[in-house]
């Protein structure tokens, strides 16, 4: 009998390392901050390093990942051009935000167009949520995105969905667990789910040892 006894983390407690794809030559890249801490004293140390072409940055000018816009996100809302209710719009998220977009009053229903503001989105996305660099280990499986960050996500993943008993308690809104799309957590998926991370994790590891033989004979 498999147990998973393990506290329910959230996504970003795995976020010390997260392998990449270089935003230069699109080759292995790796994200890293401290391992401990919350959110923002991740970000300020947050460092990228190219495993293969040995680009280096402690922060990208520019985000790289995607972007999620708002029509009226604050709590006053917006007010419509037209009678004056407020009201409020999200956009779909995007890597090319574009300036301004149409939108419907729900009290008056007539259409305006309104300026767009938009943010980083961080969500759960296949981007490490520091630059927005897109995750190196990605790969389609069954109706999804199965995507990893690094070996110790990659085996708490691989933990949850093998276990054949699992604690209910304190699973949190915000924890990875509760957050997990259907086809991971459907038992039809499985055994091709576990397949694909047994994959992963042989080119995590090849890929460290490949790394340490070049600093070796550096």
């Amino acid at each position: 009998m498999n147990i998973f006894d393990k506290e329910y983390f959230p996504l970003h407690h795995f976020s010390y390392e997260v392998f990449v794809r270089c935003p230069k030559c699109s080759g292995l890249g790796k994200v890293t901050t401290v391992k401990e801490g919350y959110f923002y004293e991740k970000d300020k140390s947050a460092k990228f390093s190219c495993l293969e072409c040995g680009h280096l940055s402690a922060s990208l000018k520019e985000w790289l990942g995607y972007y999620v816009g708002y029509i009226g996100f604050d709590y006053k809302g917006k007010a419509c051009g037209n009678c004056g209710s407020i009201f409020q719009k999200e956009f779909e998220i995007t890597k090319t935000p574009y300036k301004s977009g149409m939108a419907e009053c729900p009290v008056c229903h007539k259409e305006r167009e309104y300026e767009i503001n938009w943010y980083r989105y961080r969500g759960e996305s296949p981007t490490d949520p520091f630059f927005g660099l897109d995750l190196y280990f990605q790969k389609q499986v069954k109706n999804g995105l199965l995507w990893v960050y690094n070996l110790e996500h990659l085996q708490y993943l691989r933990d949850y969905i093998n276990a054949t008993v699992r604690k209910r308690e304190r699973v949190g809104l915000y924890s990875m667990i509760a957050r997990l799309p259907d086809f991971i957590t459907s038992s039809k998926n499985r055994e091709a789910i576990t397949k694909q991370l047994k994959n992963f994790e042989e080119e995590i590891r090849k890929s460290s040892a490949n790394k340490a033989h070049k600093l070796n004979i550096g």
